[in-house]
């Protein structure tokens, strides 16, 4: 993904874990560092691609301006310039297309264990330099998106020591071989996948030039996590400072206490009960300090924030993302006010985005009137359904640093609107929109094209 701002979910975890359990624990945004590391070998020479009909060179120094203009070097004036952005966004999101094409190609060689360039084994070896350097005894992958899986297998594979063992990049699977880590898979993606337990039971179908192939995944995970991970991987790091998580694989009454753990028990594939929903309002804040802030490739560094979980609508009938949570709840919204607040403080940022899958009206209108009265200094934008806002809400919003609304439009006809479940009126959106932008609001609007029975017209 473009890495414009640091991964909130382990930026969750790492405090819950550290206050909850005797362990030490280290984040690494892979994601970030797989961007900046291909910029830098495009840069020197190392990474030769092309773009847009560009040579080799033009690609390079094209490249290269569009991350210094997403980074911000070019001042935030020329980033609000509509054809200069334009431009820099074309060559940034071809050179994503085409460097995470062949990537995903390499990392699927790598599960199938074919052959790669030399180059490839380098720059994974590079990649994971600092993962190695920590010598973790569990190693949690994050998965956001399911494109994200394979590559993330690849480096799974690595981490066992079954990667290939080129020399002289070898090394990188006897290090991380050498301590024996065990592997937990978690994040959005295994919620809404139908059936994640494949990834265990496998083998699973890898497409490799066209034709189908079959690779045993199980073995290189060790524990797979459905849902919110916070309890869970508590009990992963109780499981595993006992001694009883040895055999990953194995019936273990251990196991069999970790919420939402996916297991095979006698070759039969298991699933844990989730476990009980935290209270938001009782979590530690955020831990953002591994994360080099002002390498992101955005003009100004922006805090990604959860507020509540879930989405107190939860009807959509495209919707996967309730399947994400355990339960629709909240943390007060004095609460949230004063811990963005607090991350602005502990480390400069004053811009946040409120990851919520929807803010409803009551709510952004309880946050906007606390943050106000806390006379807090910060700017946000939120996810939100239109339906329920009115001028003056939306003009109190801005007041409390509210400067963009991601709506879940989806469709201007009412009759898709009611197919889908949507809950909003057509006639009605104009206002919500008009209104925002008169409060000094920007709008960025979802729409879904070709829902079923949807018409050209």
């Amino acid at each position: 993904m473009p890495p414009i701002s640091p991964p909130l979910g382990i930026a969750a975890l790492k405090p819950y874990l550290e206050t909850r359990s005797a362990v030490e624990v280290r984040n690494f945004d892979l994601n970030l560092a797989y961007f900046e590391q291909a910029f830098q070998w495009l840069g020197d020479g190392r990474l030769r691609m092309r773009i847009q009909k560009m040579d080799y060179e033009t690609t390079a120094k094209k490249a290269a301006e569009a991350k210094s203009f997403f980074c911000g070097q070019a001042g935030t004036q020329s980033f609000f310039d509509l054809a200069s952005y334009s431009e820099h966004a074309g060559v940034y999101s071809g050179f994503g297309s085409v460097l995470n094409g062949l990537f995903d190609n390499f990392a699927r060689k790598i599960l199938l264990g074919l052959p790669v360039p030399s180059l490839v084994t380098r720059f994974f070896s590079e990649l994971v330099g600092p993962l190695i350097a920590f010598k973790p005894e569990l190693i949690g992958f994050s998965v956001l998106f399911s494109q994200q899986i394979f590559f993330a297998l690849a480096l799974a594979k690595l981490c066992k020591g079954s990667g290939q063992p080129q020399e002289p990049d070898g090394a990188l699977a006897e290090s991380l071989c050498s301590f024996g880590a065990k592997i937990v898979f978690g994040g959005a993606t295994f919620s809404v996948m139908p059936d994640p337990g494949r990834l265990l039971a496998g083998p699973i179908p890898v497409y490799q030039g066209g034709e189908p192939r079959e690779v045993d995944t199980g073995r290189l995970i060790d524990y797979l996590i459905v849902g919110e991970g916070e309890a869970a991987l508590e009990s992963v790091a109780g499981v595993l400072a006992s001694g009883s998580g040895q055999d990953a694989y194995g019936p273990s009454s251990s196991q069999s206490r970790i919420p939402g753990l996916l297991h095979l028990v006698d070759g039969k594939l298991e699933r844990n009960p989730p476990g009980v929903p935290l209270d938001l309002n009782t979590l530690p804040l955020p831990d953002f300090s591994d994360f080099p802030l002002d390498k992101y490739h955005s003009p100004l560094p922006v805090l990604p924030y959860l507020a509540s979980r879930g989405c107190p609508w939860r009807r959509c009938a495209f919707c996967t993302h309730q399947k994400t949570y355990l339960a629709y709840r909240e943390e007060d919204a004095a609460n949230t006010s004063e811990r963005l607040s607090a991350l602005q403080e502990q480390y400069g940022v004053g811009h946040f985005c409120l990851v919520d899958e929807m803010v409803h009206p009551r709510r952004m209108d309880r946050i906007a009137a606390d943050l106000i009265a806390k006379r807090a200094h910060v700017y946000f934008s939120a996810y939100a359904r239109p339906s329920g806002f009115s001028g003056k809400l939306l003009e109190k919003a801005h007041r409390a640093g509210l400067r963009l609304v991601m709506w879940g439009l989806e469709s201007a006809s009412q009759r898709l609107l009611d197919l889908m479940c949507k809950g909003t009126t057509a006639q009605k959106i104009p206002a919500i929109l008009n209104s925002a932008s008169e409060a000094g609001i920007w709008n960025l609007l979802f729409l879904i094209f070709c829902f079923p029975t949807e018409t050209k017209a």
